[in-house]
């Protein structure tokens, strides 16, 4: 038996474009995790929906699949930054690859948040290191280690005296 135990990742992405759309960007691309992996299907089909439901367009170009890690997101930004119409905001899906694209729009000569806004997912220790801080969607830790304890503990018990040799009361 599988258990899963994760934030409610779709609408924290939604969070994180509602956010970018009130600060008045209409242009918002994403920077994905990879794809196979549910956090990041979840949070691109929340970046989705969110659009969808403001009226925003997603060329195809808008939507780049990272990997989690800084240097896919400082590569899809750069992707991003180049396009034809490139975006004002980013939302990535993960922090280190938010810092990443922060990274790329510097080297573009382009201030964060002037030129371009970023926002992260997950609110990694790095997020408030970087300068200037990064805008990023917290997790809330300490009830995902509760809920995973209370999962851990449901699986404990659904298998108790299944194991070979035992007895059944």
């Amino acid at each position: 038996r599988t258990v899963r135990v994760s934030s409610d990742n779709a609408a924290g992405a939604e969070a994180a474009v509602e956010h970018l759309y009130e600060l008045g960007h209409r242009r918002i691309a994403t920077i994905t995790g990879p794809l196979h992996l549910p956090p990041a299907a979840e949070r691109l089909a929340g970046y989705r929906r969110a659009c969808v439901r403001l009226g925003l367009p997603v060329p195809e170009d808008y939507v780049v699949e990272g990997d989690f890690f800084l240097d896919s997101g400082e590569q899809a930004a750069r992707r991003l930054l180049a396009a034809p119409e490139p975006p004002t905001a980013i939302f990535a899906a993960g922090d280190q690859m938010a810092i990443g694209a922060m990274h790329a729009a510097a080297d573009a000569g382009l201030s964060v948040p002037r030129d371009l806004a970023v926002v992260g997912f997950d609110d990694i220790d790095a997020a408030a290191l970087v300068r200037p801080a990064l805008t990023t969607v917290a997790q809330d830790q300490r009830a995902l280690g509760e809920a995973e304890f209370a999962a851990l503990l449901g699986l404990l018990d659904a298998t108790a005296g299944k194991t070979p040799g035992a007895k059944q009361r």
